[in-house]
């Protein structure tokens, strides 16, 4: 019985914090890559950011 309560706890708060990581990356600031300066860098900065 511990083993039901315990796993449906678990469920339910990968339920309730999972749409709290997808929302952490949503602004681009939080990936904490510098703006580029050349164009190379911002070939490089577009491939990370897709």
């Amino acid at each position: 019985m511990k083993i039901n309560v315990l796993s449906a706890f678990a469920g339910v708060m990968t339920y309730v914090m999972y749409p709290g990581l997808a929302m952490a990356a949503a602004d681009p600031y939080q990936l904490n890559l510098p703006e580029p300066q050349t164009v190379i860098a911002q070939q490089i900065y577009d491939q990370h950011t897709m």
